[in-house]
């Protein structure tokens, strides 16, 4: 009996033996890393010193601690100076995240693009371990952002039995000499099977069903990925595997209020297990430069395009509504005028700041000559408002007329946001690596003090159009994923705390998806859903559920020209306190010969009750007096710094 024993025994620890050799050549063949604990700290100082060239005496090591970079994978950040963030994974030893400092802006191209490849390829053996997969190089290009900095950048994508696996490597360098600016790299082991049960043929043709191209576009690419069920839940590592199915065709839409075509790129997922498209499965893209579809999407657009106006006028925009409701800001070019404009003769553009209170308008700055936007803000506890002016973003106090700047000409800042206690602003800020992010300032702060000026969102890509919470505790705004093609009109809504950003704890999150080059961000009252406004998609977020339902308004007309051209909504921003929309519109009879001007305009919710506000006819347009001091706004001047300038 006891021999019996010992043979099962045997056998039972043989056959266990030989599973788990199975399991390791699985995982190997995936490129699944398996570790026994973290690494200790001396080996991540040495990892770090390695990588950087510099003695570990000058590096310090933090952690082990859980990233939601890797989705709770953990890693120890390396402190060092000249670093703005830096983290190792704790398992094997690869670089998760290393940002430099930017130091200065490069503005000119030393390196071509062959030689830059080659010195970004000596950094690929940094992250993570290819097993017996391969890293495919999926993007190299420069980043050219002009004065803002030039820096090449190349992706690779890990592939392992024709299978796009859950890891990448990026790498940004500096554009006249082939420095690492950036490096970001992550890899998650396989959790899925990666054997489809539905067919390539039939994942495009569930894919066709739900694209937003014209009937006739073709599948270009259909590539089998395991990706995550939530990409933008940092917190949930559940994974599917995917076909992804790329088309290329024409978009229908509306550049300046006019239809129009575009040769555009659309990507479907389609679950490779039950065909089914998953929740923001469709990654509608943006536009191609395939020669076939640029010369169709040109003529198909030929057709449908309607005569434009030859002289606009006046030029109102910007709307946006005290905290009350009482008064409306806007910004204004019609009191300077537009001559008529010759053949490739420039038209200067002289913008005021103007305030709208009761039917009085009164000018609230002196003339500011500038073709850019003037975007607004207005403080919620303070009689201030935010304005930026070509890259500079002041506050000024509506009781004493004094502005206040709080961007210089290396630190350039745009579409400013105050929280409502009116302690800080959050604005977008380019980064070296040419990302729009967010940038939180102090009011009262320094320009040249980092404890006064911090990041408050950093990720890849673009974000744009910030909005503090009506609480204050937290930053909505748009971001654009950097894989978007160029051109995209695909964005998402975030949300972020409003505090230095913590790559480990504070990521920012996704509300909803698939926003169509949103325009403007306003809360409707009770501070839970947000008014996302786009001229071809406008929607309502409930920002709790995280839902998004269209907003549709009727075909508007101005109020004395019922037979005009329909009013297109540009800047669409709700009443905090009344049910009612600001906007700003061209104004036109249709007839050629005849001005069209912007002007703002008021309704209803439901469309209903439109007024023009402006102009306003016999009425004597003159300078805001500040009830602190008794000084005239025509002494308020709002500098434009141009873009060459090193300094003020």
């Amino acid at each position: 009996m006891k021999g019996a024993c010992q043979t099962m025994l045997h056998q039972t620890m043989r056959r266990l033996r030989l599973l788990f050799c199975a399991f390791l050549a699985v995982a190997a063949s995936a490129g699944v890393l398996l570790s026994a604990g973290p690494l200790s700290s001396a080996r991540v100082l040495s990892i770090a010193s390695e990588f950087s060239g510099r003695p570990a005496s000058s590096l310090q090591v933090e952690g082990p601690i859980p990233s939601l970079w890797l989705r709770g994978q953990q890693v120890y950040k390396v402190l060092a100076p000249g670093v703005d963030d830096w983290a190792i994974e704790a398992g094997s030893g690869y670089i998760a995240r290393y940002y430099a400092s930017a130091d200065r802006d490069v503005v000119e191209v030393g390196i071509t693009l062959q030689e830059a490849q080659r010195k970004a390829e000596l950094w690929l053996r940094w992250g993570p371990p290819a097993g017996k997969g391969e890293y495919i190089l999926r993007e190299g290009r420069l980043l050219d952002h002009d004065v803002a900095g030039k820096e090449y950048v190349f992706q690779w994508v890990k592939v392992a039995n024709s299978i796009r696996m859950p890891g990448h490597v990026r790498v940004e360098l500096a554009a006249d000499s082939g420095e690492l600016r950036t490096f970001l790299a992550q890899y998650h082991p396989v959790r899925t099977s990666t054997v489809p049960t539905v067919p390539k043929d039939e994942a495009v043709e569930i894919a066709r069903k739900v694209i937003d191209l014209e009937g006739d576009a073709p599948a270009y690419a259909a590539t089998l990925a395991v990706e995550f069920v939530e990409r933008y839940n940092l917190r949930s590592d559940q994974q599917v595997l995917v076909w992804e199915i790329a088309f290329r065709g024409l978009r229908k839409g509306f550049v300046g209020g006019e239809p129009s075509y575009e040769a555009a790129e659309t990507i479907v997922w389609v679950d490779a297990h039950t065909g089914k498209v998953p929740p923001g499965g469709v990654l509608f893209g943006g536009g191609t430069d395939d020669p076939q579809w640029v010369a169709r999407a040109a003529e198909e657009t030929r057709k449908v395009r309607q005569p434009r106006p030859q002289r606009i006028g006046f030029v109102d925009r910007f709307p946006c509504w005290s905290p009350d409701g009482r008064r409306l800001l806007f910004t204004s070019t019609r009191l300077g005028g537009l001559p008529p404009v010759a053949e490739g003769q420039e038209r200067p553009r002289v913008t005021s700041l103007m305030v709208l209170e009761g039917g009085r308008l009164a000018r609230l700055t002196a003339p500011i000559k500038t073709w850019a936007p003037c975007y607004l803000s207005w403080c919620a506890l303070r009689r201030n408002v935010a304005v930026n002016v070509l890259g500079m973003v002041y506050d000024l106090d509506l009781s004493s007329g004094v502005p206040r700047k709080h961007t210089t000409a290396t630190r350039r800042g745009d579409q400013p946001a105050w929280n409502p206690s009116g302690t800080c602003i959050v604005m977008c800020a380019r980064r070296s690596s040419g990302d729009m992010d967010l940038l939180g300032v102090t009011v009262h702060g320094s320009l040249s003090s980092s404890r006064d000026q911090w990041w408050v969102a950093r990720t890849e890509g673009c974000d744009a159009s910030p909005l503090f919470s009506p609480d204050g505790a937290d930053v909505y705004y748009v971001h654009q994923d950097p894989n978007e093609p160029q051109g995209s009109s695909r964005w998402e809504l975030w949300r972020v705390k409003p505090g230095k950003v913590h790559a480990e704890s504070g990521a920012p999150e996704m509300i909803v998806g698939g926003l169509d080059q949103p325009q403007r961000l306003s809360w409707f009252s009770g501070g839970h859903r947000l008014l996302v406004w786009s001229q071809n998609k406008p929607c309502v977020v409930d920002v709790d559920h995280r839902s998004q339902t269209r907003f549709d308004l009727p075909f508007l007309h101005d109020p004395d020209l019922a037979n005009g051209e329909a009013l297109t909504i540009h800047d669409a921003v709700v009443n905090p306190s009344e049910g009612k929309l600001a906007f700003s519109s061209l104004r036109w009879s249709g007839k050629e010969e005849d001005e069209a001007d912007h002007y703002i305009y008021t309704c209803d919710l439901d469309g209903s009750a439109v007024k023009r506000v402006t102009p306003l006819q016999d009425v004597e347009v003159g300078f805001f007096q500040f009830p602190e001091t008794g000084n005239s706004a025509a002494g308020v001047q709002l500098k434009v710094v141009l873009l060459g300038a090193t300094s003020e």
